[in-house]
């Protein structure tokens, strides 16, 4: 449970405070893009595999489906990505 609610704590957060930037500055708590990426949404994609694990279905379609309305123009450029984290 503890891992789940700061998953949330984290999404939430980002939604709130950051969407639809890359990332969410934890002490700013403001959004801002990756140098490389600038606007891939970064954050919004990665947390799809999480919603899934925790069966939020509904949160999960709902942003698959703002994904398919919205994100694919995100990925149309031509830069590399590094999603690992450091």
């Amino acid at each position: 449970q503890a891992a789940k609610d700061m998953f949330y704590h984290s999404y939430d957060s980002y939604m709130t405070h950051a969407f639809p930037k890359d990332e969410l500055a934890p002490i700013s708590c403001k959004g801002h893009d990756t140098h490389n990426c600038r606007g891939c949404l970064l954050t919004f994609y990665d947390a799809l595999d999480t919603l899934a694990v925790l069966g939020n279905r509904t949160e999960y379609q709902r942003v698959v489906n703002w994904l398919a309305n919205h994100g694919a123009a995100s990925f149309d450029r031509e830069v590399t990505v590094s999603v690992f984290e450091t």
